[in-house]
């Protein structure tokens, strides 16, 4: 179940990193706008097929001041040590996270944006979430 976590960890870190580079000339309007604009949907086309093969899926959403990074998890790979895992992975790498936070500043015009990470099973049950803002 560790090597899984680590495969977890490394998509959303894969991912985060992709969106994180996603630079344009004028902000967006709106969380909603960023998503959906085309470059941060080529980077969510090109890691989904990664995180496909660790069993899992992934949403991307922009709801008011955050971007949701919403990863599905095949529920034959969720033990009852999933959610310590998943925690323990995400707070050591919390900076990169808060880094991703920073630079959305830069990219849409919204005060304090947050990122959320949030893991759930196949039947849609959270295992585990966190949120992640600027500093």
């Amino acid at each position: 179940m560790k090597k899984y976590a680590e495969r977890l960890l490394v998509g959303v870190l894969a991912l985060l990193m992709a969106v994180s580079l996603v630079s344009c000339s004028s902000k967006y309007k709106t969380m909603e706008d960023y998503v959906k604009s085309s470059e941060v949907q080529e980077q969510i086309s090109s890691v989904k097929s990664e995180v496909e093969n660790a069993g899992m899926s992934i949403e991307l959403k922009g709801e008011g001041n955050q971007l949701i990074y919403v990863y599905t998890i095949d529920s034959a790979y969720v033990t009852d040590s999933t959610a310590s895992q998943l925690e323990s992975g995400l707070s050591s790498q919390s900076s990169v996270f808060v880094e991703l936070a920073s630079a959305l500043k830069d990219e849409v015009a919204v005060d304090n944006p947050v990122v959320v990470v949030q893991y759930v099973d196949s039947d849609g049950n959270e295992i585990f979430s966190q949120q992640f803002t600027a500093e």
